[in-house]
């Protein structure tokens, strides 16, 4: 419910053969409307937990950039809302960093990119890369959804949730095509001295 109107709307995030999909719905009072329609890969929300307007994120990671437009619902309709161009938006980077690193398994296991995880991160957290690494499969992303769970003092995001899904091949036998969603939570990280204001604290 972006509008907070007490209707929700409905968001969908998937994929139609070899094409991304999104669509949004809105209710007009009699049925539900899809006022928006496109192939973007990316789809989140923000200011859900604070006193602010709340906002969608749409998007397209491509290559190893991510593009994200800002939306807000106001009198029944979409409106493009300024969106920082800053890399370590929402954990942007580290994000691309970690996709980067994923489709790049089992070959990149010993290099990770240790500037993306938290200091705080446990071994089982760190567990599921070595799982990834050791079916011998090769990893291609799909789509994400990602939302704020937790605000600061200020209202700014302080906790995001990111939903990642890949497309797995084995490398053995390329009949064998599974999908894997991996699930990672991004805090602030106030002391970073690296570009990745935001560093993964949990993976499952």
């Amino acid at each position: 419910d972006i509008s907070r109107d007490r209707i929700p709307e409905i968001f969908l995030q998937g994929s139609l053969g070899k094409n991304s999909v999104q669509r949004i719905f809105v209710f007009d009072g009699n049925n539900f409307k899809n006022i928006i329609s496109n192939s973007n890969n990316i789809l989140g929300f923000i200011d859900c937990t604070n006193n602010r307007t709340p906002k969608v994120i749409t998007g397209r990671f491509q290559g190893d950039i991510m593009l994200l437009t800002n939306y807000i619902f106001s009198n029944s309709k979409f409106k493009n809302y300024n969106l920082e161009d800053n890399p370590g938006f929402l954990g942007k980077d580290t994000v691309c960093s970690f996709i980067n690193f994923i489709q790049t398994l089992p070959s990149s296991r010993p290099y990770e990119p240790n500037n993306i995880f938290s200091s705080n991160i446990s071994n089982d957290d760190m567990y599921v890369l070595d799982k990834l690494a050791k079916s011998d499969t090769s990893y291609t992303f799909q789509d994400a959804i990602f939302k704020e769970k937790k605000s600061d003092k200020n209202g700014n995001s302080a906790e995001v949730q990111w939903t990642l899904n890949f497309k797995g091949v084995s490398n053995s036998d390329t009949s064998i095509i599974k999908n894997y969603s991996i699930n990672i939570i991004l805090d602030a990280d106030k002391n970073s001295s690296s570009s990745n204001y935001f560093k993964i604290v949990s993976i499952y």
